[in-house]
């Protein structure tokens, strides 16, 4: 009797725990990510890129596309995956979607499947309660690297000022270009990160110039992008010893 308690126990604790369990996962399945407002979420783009068209895909069309009644998870690689081959353009983004909510368990399409992109193509899941999927996307299309280059003095875009015979700190950063060279005040070719300890030696205006060439194209072969700080070198005030009165007598 007493081993028949122990079992019984056990089996009720355990389905109490898987219970437990399963609720918390559909809980969690059920919030909407962060960065949604309602319905809508804006999932943004990459750093340093830039789009020059969007395109909005309907829950109609994405069915259309793939070919049989389905929706689309909230999942960024599937997402991504789909706006490349959707627009036939590889440089296609996930901008933002529509997302739906089937934790009411009134969805006439409950029994519906969500596509997850695959290595080898899309794999269909079955949707359930407490599943979150797509029914609108906007796929950013037309994408390329935006080209960027920041270079700072004493961490300050500038103009800065400071006083003569003193170290200046240069640092810089660029993205997506080839190579970067420095003019005015200092000279040679830079790593794309990186910084610099310079002497001023002298009171003047300095200028230190980063100019990096960009990728080549047929339109534009030549393009190249360039960030330019400007130091002010005062003159240290002279030392004015005064010395002690001697009295004579």
């Amino acid at each position: 009797m007493t081993k028949t308690i122990i079992i019984f126990l056990f089996l009720l604790s355990f389905l109490v725990f898987f219970f437990q369990k399963t609720r918390a996962e559909q809980t969690l399945n059920c919030v909407f990510p962060p960065r949604c407002q309602e319905n809508g979420c804006f999932l943004g783009l990459p750093d340093n890129t830039e789009c020059v068209s969007r395109v909005s895909v309907n829950l109609f069309q994405i069915e259309k596309f793939l070919g049989y009644r389905t929706r689309l998870p909230v999942e960024l690689n599937s997402l991504n995956q789909f706006c490349k081959q959707y627009t036939r353009d590889e440089s296609a983004w996930a901008l933002s979607i529509n997302i739906y909510n089937y934790c009411d368990g009134h969805d006439q399409y409950c029994d519906q499947y969500l596509d997850y992109w695959t290595n080898s193509g899309w794999s269909k899941k079955q949707a359930c309660d407490g599943t979150l999927s797509v029914r609108e996307i906007t796929c950013a299309k037309r994408c390329t690297p935006s080209f960027y280059v920041d270079l700072k003095a004493n961490n300050s875009d500038g103009p800065i000022e400071i006083l003569a015979k003193s170290n200046l700190l240069l640092s810089w950063e660029a993205k997506n270009v080839f190579f970067c060279e420095a003019s005015g005040d200092w000279t040679g070719f830079k790593n794309l990160l990186g910084s610099e300890t310079v002497f001023l030696d002298q009171a003047k205006q300095y200028l230190f110039s980063l100019k990096c060439k960009v990728s080549p194209s047929k339109k534009d072969p030549n393009k190249e992008i360039q960030d330019i700080v400007r130091v002010n070198v005062k003159a240290k005030e002279p030392v004015v010893v005064t010395k002690p009165v001697v009295n004579t007598y």
